[in-house]
């Protein structure tokens, strides 16, 4: 999105990679059918999550998704409650683990790479759509609303959220599927395209190691340069790259990016505190919410920790070695097991999660001026969103600290975090939102 100091007349300062605020009614049309599919369940007409399936609602629910996005689904409704395999045209795409990539293996995928050298696709940032090659493939979306309902006591909305959200992977793996390096997206986002916008179709094409030769010519050499984004074959990726490279310095963080991204695509809907009240009541038992539960376990680890060290004293008082050695092992074991730099970072901690979904809407204000009602709508977003941050903890315990102030690594991951969390913060501070209400009352 743009900041400008005049809305008309000054140029653009931030772009980013992120798809437009969408005003189409595509996300009342899915609670639509959603709401449809509550009433199945609740009055019993649907009587398995399995059976499900091949309900014409689910039906023209896949219908839906593929006439505004150009994204094929086939749809589970019987195992895990929400999630889709994204479409990795890339196997050394930056949203794969690191440990898989170029050995990601998905036979669907792999039958259609098979037969996409040359084939282009695109990807439309300001209408969120695909087209081409990243329409072909057909992504499993799972979907299990018997759970969602029935378990979870999710609403409309916010199932509608975790659909988005979903959608949101899919997208997502096609616009970045040209890259080959990884970083935290958000300030990518924000500095990639300094003085540019990205509108209309982005074309993408895939492209195999036969193309780029030692004797390559001048005119393939133009058409990587300036023709459309190269999505690169396996033995291209290693050929031009060898290895994945980060453009931050720690990288640890970026591994969050693919689900921010997911984030950022419902919030562009409109559906950003929708999706904040379903994690609400997802992690509603979890330590980032529960004082009780943090207590707990830090006074149940504090016992063990002075039980273990009480042994450890015993043992050097005795002049044990072999309980010293055990001891000193167990201790070291611990720590690291704690470390920042050891820690799954697919999902932001809840409380930062929150916040980053508030920073996008604060983004998508910068650009909105004009609708006083759009504006009013997402400053209520961001009031509802700030309710659940107050009341969410950004859970460590002792021995996370420790290993944090011991280790360098981990201290320079924790550290890295940091940096990039205040600079995301920084570019989506308050000065936004108070404009936003000082333009309400003007």
């Amino acid at each position: 999105m743009e900041f400008q100091l005049n809305h008309r007349s000054a140029p653009p300062i931030f772009a980013t990679e992120s798809i437009r605020t969408q005003f189409d009614d595509i996300g009342a049309q899915i609670e639509a059918i959603v709401i449809k599919i509550i009433e199945v369940i609740e009055n019993k007409t649907v009587k398995s999550a399995k059976s499900l399936k091949d309900h014409e609602l689910i039906k023209s629910l896949e219908k839906l998704i593929f006439d505004r996005f150009k994204i094929k689904v086939r749809t589970t409704t019987h195992l895990i409650p929400a999630g889709i395999m994204a479409f990795y045209s890339n196997k050394n795409h930056i949203f794969i683990h690191e440990i898989i990539r170029g050995h990601f293996n998905v036979q669907d995928q792999n039958k259609l790479l098979k037969q996409m050298d040359q084939k282009k696709g695109t990807v439309n940032l300001e209408k969120a759509t695909v087209d081409g090659i990243f329409s072909e493939y057909e992504h499993p979306l799972y979907l299990n609303f018997h759970v969602l309902i029935e378990n979870l006591k999710l609403s409309s909305p916010e199932i509608t959220a975790a659909i988005l959200h979903e959608l949101g992977h899919a997208f997502y793996a096609c616009y970045y599927s040209d890259r080959t390096d990884r970083t935290n997206q958000v300030l990518a986002g924000i500095v990639r395209h300094l003085h540019a916008d990205e509108t209309g179709d982005i074309e993408y094409i895939y492209r195999e190691i036969s193309k780029i030769t030692p004797n390559v010519k001048k005119e393939e050499i133009d058409k990587m340069l300036n023709g459309p984004r190269t999505v690169a074959s396996v033995s291209f990726f290693k050929m031009v790259t060898e290895v994945v490279k980060s453009q931050t310095v720690n990288d640890k963080y970026n591994q969050s990016s693919f689900e921010q991204r997911a984030d950022n695509f419902a919030s562009r809907f409109g559906y950003g505190k929708s999706l904040v009240l379903a994690l609400e009541k997802i992690h509603s038992d979890s330590y980032d919410k529960v004082l009780k539960r943090r207590i707990k376990v830090e006074l149940s680890f504090s016992l063990f920790t002075a039980f273990w060290l009480a042994v450890l004293a015993i043992s050097v008082l005795s002049v044990s070695i072999i309980g010293i050695i055990i001891g000193a092992f167990y201790s070291y074991i611990m720590l690291q097991l704690f470390r920042e730099d050891n820690r799954d970072f697919t999902y932001d901690d809840l409380k930062i999660r929150y916040l980053r979904i508030r920073q996008d809407i604060v983004d998508q204000l910068k650009e909105i001026k004009e609708d006083k009602e759009v504006v009013k709508k997402m400053l209520e977003e961001i009031y509802t969103i700030d309710e659940a941050v107050k009341t969410t903890a950004v859970f460590r315990m002792l021995p996370s600290v420790v290993s944090n102030f011991i280790f360098s690594g981990a201290r320079q991951v924790a550290t890295s975090i940091k940096e990039q969390q205040l600079m995301e913060a920084l570019a989506s501070n308050e000065l936004f939102v108070k404009s936003a209400e000082l333009s309400l009352k003007a």
